[in-house]
C-alpha cells in the first residue's frame, strides 16, 4: 500500500508505535497543501483512542491505513437513576464513541488489527414516587478508556460501576421498589436501558454504540479485515 512517488512527491510515511488519543492525520502529515499520498501504519500492540483523518485535504490525496494494532472509540457515561425524593426521571446513557471519524476517504488494511467502537452507557433506573425510593445508576460502556458509570437517585439507588477496556460496567441496584441501572454496552454495542420500578413505569434507555468508522459521506475502501471478529461497531 506505500507506492513509490506520487505525482512525483515521496509518500508521506506515518508510523505509530505508541499509545494514542485523538490522533488527527492529517495534522501528522503537516497539513499539506498540495494532493499527497499518506501511509499511516499502526504497530501491533499500540492503541489509538479516537482517531480522525482530519479535513480540507486537497482533492487527488490518497490516505491508506494499515492497521496492526486497535483503534478503540471510548465508552459512554452511564445514566443517573431517577430520584424518588424529588421525582426526576432518570437519564439516559450516553453514546460511545466513534474509533475512527472521516474528513477524507481513506483504505483500510485491517488483516491483524481491531476497529472497535466504543460501548453505550446503561440507563438509569426508573424511581417510585410513592415510596420515594431511588432507581439505580447507569453502568458505563466498555471502551478505552470506559464509560463512568452513574450515581444512583435518592433515596438509596445504587451507583453503576464504570467499564474498562475488558469489561463493560454494571448497573446499580434499586431501592426496594425502584429499578435497576442498566449495564453499559460492549464494544461496539448499545447500553441497556434502566430497569422499570415495581409498578411498570419504565427505566431510561441505553446510549447507542459508537461507531467503528463514522463515514460523514466518504468512504472506507476496506482490503481485508472488515468482519466481525476485526470490527466492532457500525459504519456509517
Amino acid at each position: 500500500m506505500t507506492g513509490r512517488m506520487f505525482g512525483g512527491t515521496p509518500p508521506i510515511l506515518i508510523t505509530i508505535s505508541s499509545n494514542q488519543v485523538v490522533f488527527n492525520i492529517r495534522t501528522a502529515a503537516g497539513n499539506p497543501s498540495a494532493p499527497v499520498l499518506v501511509v499511516v501504519t499502526i504497530l501491533a500492540g499500540v492503541l489509538v483512542t479516537g482517531m480522525t483523518t482530519g479535513s480540507g485535504w486537497a482533492a487527488g490525496s490518497k490516505i491508506n491505513i494499515v492497521n496492526h494494532g486497535r483503534l478503540s472509540g471510548s465508552g459512554g457515561a452511564g445514566g443517573f437513576g431517577g430520584n424518588g425524593v424529588t421525582h426526576v426521571q432518570p437519564t439516559a446513557g450516553q453514546a460511545g464513541f466513534d474509533a475512527l471519524t472521516l474528513g477524507y476517504s481513506v483504505t483500510i488494511d485491517n488483516t491483524d488489527g481491531e476497529i472497535f467502537g466504543g460501548g453505550g452507557g446503561g440507563g438509569g433506573g426508573e424511581q417510585t414516587d410513592v415510596f420515594g425510593h431511588g432507581g439505580g445508576g447507569g453502568g458505563g460502556g466498555q471502551g478505552h478508556s470506559g464509560g463512568t458509570g452513574a450515581p444512583g437517585g435518592a433515596s438509596g439507588g445504587g451507583t453503576g460501576s464504570s467499564g474498562s477496556t475488558t469489561t463493560p460496567g454494571t448497573g446499580g441496584a434499586g431501592n426496594l421498589t425502584a429499578g435497576g441501572g442498566g449495564a453499559g454496552g460492549w464494544f461496539g454495542e448499545p447500553g441497556h436501558a434502566g430497569s422499570p420500578n415495581s409498578v411498570g413505569s419504565a427505566g431510561a434507555p441505553g446510549g447507542a454504540a459508537g461507531k467503528a468508522i463514522a463515514l460523514n459521506g466518504f468512504t472506507a475502501t476496506f482490503i481485508a479485515g472488515n468482519d466481525t471478529t476485526h470490527v466492532k461497531g457500525p459504519i456509517g
